[in-house]
């Protein structure tokens, strides 16, 4: 699970430094033709590069393009490094609402004020050229006083010529400073921290990247001052790329510490930072309170705004009123609002413990029991006589030794609250190997473990070693159900005590 991580960055950094090597003549070609690659860091290379009107027009061309969201939200954040502006922010600029068009008109106000009217691209090279102003025809000068007149000129024209270089010479320095402030003595952020616990759908994982903005290091540095940027880590389970989606910016340290992903209802990844705020995971735009706000009118929006509860509830977004008076479950298409009972969820979906999906055995038939028990649980809770359930956890504990064992069990009878249960018979070991903290995979805590075809079989997660220290890694073995064989055994490399989730599906299982 660790390696996807790695992976991304690796890739994303061979990107930026195959575009760190193109020309600028290069770098517009392949943003015109699309070329810009999956991980948006050509935009970023772009706003390294210095500030001219070709590439201010190109950008704000793109911006107006029906190129998907990500694209236009990174390419809006160069071209406000470039310019700079500091008016707008990103998702203002390129998201689906009503006052980007008003935005981008603004914008190209701002850009026509410091580059001219925007470029034409040429017939023959494709590239812009810039449309020049016809100057003006100079004055006729009076016949009267001709070379006294003409003699001020020339030394009006020599004053301003000097002025002009001064002020060129000044901004030119004060350019540089900038440019070294901003570009050199800058902490540039790196790729970002996982945070929480990550959350794996029908087709996705996603995890919340944390990320430090760029700023000028000094000798009295308040890290009071630093500002982070929240990311949303999209990565598609058919191997497609993955999508890096910004929530939020200028956020204060420590002021998002319980930020954490909520799940999905199948159209949009819905996380928890300080509110509600959504990901649709076909475009990678964003759904913020406001729409919500917005797709329900006839609600009390002030009490929607201040929802406490939030959770994946039957495959939809529940959210719960801050006096627990009134709960909500929210359309996937449409964000309305149906009133729902309100009733407390046993705890958040993204931070399950492992031995949620730890067990301690499985029914091979009726009246017959695979099961991974230690001594102490054959001569305790699984000795004859004792009632035994359909499903039974095991427990998570490193250094015990468990082996696999056969069971024999009575009829099935009611256990009065609408389950069956059965009366141990016998219990005999097979063999005498013992597993350190053995138990079987399942996918929840009210089911029975997974179950492999051909032959039937289930696997086993157990640890390597005395099952304690760090150097105890996570075992996966397959074991046959009828005669209790090990088929095989895979060493994940992952150290037992360092693994933090484990992801279950019938297609795959994944570990972090």
């Amino acid at each position: 699970m660790s390696d996807w991580r790695e992976q991304y960055g690796e890739d994303a950094e061979r990107d930026a430094k195959r575009f760190a090597r193109f020309s600028d003549r290069e770098l517009m070609a392949a943003i015109r033709h699309r070329k810009t690659g999956d991980y948006y860091v050509i935009w970023y290379e772009v706003a390294k590069r210095k500030a001219t009107a070709e590439w201010c027009w190109l950008l704000y061309e793109v911006l107006l393009s029906d190129r998907p969201y990500l694209d236009r939200y990174h390419c809006a954040a160069a071209l406000l490094a470039l310019l700079p502006c500091k008016e707008f922010e990103e998702v203002e600029l390129s998201a689906e609402w009503p006052v980007v068009r008003e935005n981008l008109a603004k914008l190209r106000t701002i850009v026509e004020s410091k580059f001219g009217p925007p470029a034409k691209i040429g017939e023959a090279s494709g590239d812009p050229v810039r449309r020049q102003a016809e100057p003006a025809p100079p004055a006729a000068l009076p016949a009267t006083g001709a070379s006294a007149q003409a003699a001020w000129v020339h030394r009006y024209a020599q004053l301003r010529s000097r002025f002009a270089g001064v002020v060129l010479v000044a901004v030119l320095i004060f350019g540089a400073a900038i440019w070294v402030k901003n570009r050199v003595l800058v902490v540039q952020p790196g790729k970002g921290t996982p945070m929480g616990s990550t959350v794996r759908s029908a087709n996705h994982l996603a995890t919340l990247i944390d990320q430090r903005q760029p700023y000028t290091p000094s000798l009295h540095h308040d890290p009071s001052t630093e500002r982070f940027t929240l990311n949303l880590h999209l990565l598609p389970l058919d191997g497609s790329a993955p999508k890096l989606v910004p929530l939020m910016r200028d956020l204060h340290p420590g002021g998002y510490s319980l930020a954490h992903v909520i799940g999905t209802d199948g159209q949009t990844m819905w996380v928890n930072v300080n509110g509600l705020i959504g990901v649709k995971l076909a475009s990678g735009e964003l759904v913020t309170e406001r729409d919500v706000i917005k797709a329900n009118p006839s609600l009390d929006t002030q009490k929607l705004a201040r929802v406490r509860g939030m959770d994946i509830v039957d495959g939809r977004l529940r959210l719960l009123a801050d006096d627990h008076s009134t709960a909500w479950a929210l359309n996937p298409s449409t964000l309305q609002a149906a009133v729902v009972e309100p009733r407390a969820t046993p705890g958040r979906l993204s931070n399950p413990p492992l031995s949620l999906y730890m067990a301690a055995g499985l029914r091979t038939a009726s009246d017959s029991w695979l099961g991974l028990h230690s001594q102490a649980d054959l001569d305790g809770t699984y000795r004859p006589h004792r009632w035994l359930g359909p499903v039974e956890s095991a427990s998570d504990t490193p250094s015990e030794r468990r082996r696999l064992v056969r069971g024999e069990l009575g009829e099935e009878t009611s256990d009065g609250r609408g389950g069956k249960v059965s009366r141990i018979r016998a219990m005999t070991p097979i063999g005498e190997s013992a597993y350190r903290n053995a138990s079987f995979l399942r996918l929840s805590e009210k089911s029975e473990p997974l179950r492999l075809n051909g032959p039937d079989s289930v696997l086993m997660l157990h640890s390597s070693g005395d099952g304690t220290g760090t150097g105890s890694t996570l075992l996966v073995s397959r074991v046959e159900t009828a005669s209790g064989r090990l088929l095989w055994t895979h060493d994940t490399k992952l150290h037992r005590f360092k693994l933090e989730q484990i992801l279950p599906a019938e297609e795959s299982t994944l570990w972090q």
